[in-house]
């Protein structure tokens, strides 16, 4: 039971370095570094670890999102990249890029994501659009 136990734990520390290198890539908008992880990867898992977003932290698309990488934000959703709100703060990658004036990557967002941005969207993208985005107050 320990060997098990051990192998798994082995597994996901491997998993979560993996998606801090992402993460860090996706800050520095690495996009050969996020292919070749990503590409090494069979479809499922690579989705998976794109929406991973573990103890609290954003997913890649939202740091992605949030630096302006434009073509890192593309390749993620390609790559099955959902566009989620944030459990806690409730923010999404389209909110994140409009308010730090991002305006093509939170063109990216809306226009590739229909299905998970659909709430957002509707409250963002007259601010998106005109570049004056605010934080939303509920």
């Amino acid at each position: 039971m320990q060997i098990l136990q051990g192998a798994a734990h082995r597994q996901e520390e491997a998993r979560l370095r993996t998606l801090r290198s992402l993460e860090d890539s996706c800050i520095a908008g690495d996009l050969s570094a996020i292919r070749a992880v990503l590409s090494s990867m069979d479809a499922s898992a690579a989705t998976a670890l794109v929406n991973h977003a573990a103890s609290g932290r954003n997913t890649l698309l939202f740091k992605a999102s949030e630096y302006g990488h434009r073509d890192v934000v593309a390749f993620l959703i390609e790559n099955g990249a959902d566009g989620r709100t944030h459990p806690v703060t409730k923010y999404s990658p389209l909110y994140i890029a409009a308010y730090n004036g991002k305006k093509e990557v939170s063109r990216v967002v809306n226009d590739n994501d229909e299905q998970h941005l659909f709430n957002i969207r509707r409250k963002c993208i007259d601010r998106v659009l005109l570049g004056t985005c605010l934080p939303i107050v509920h």
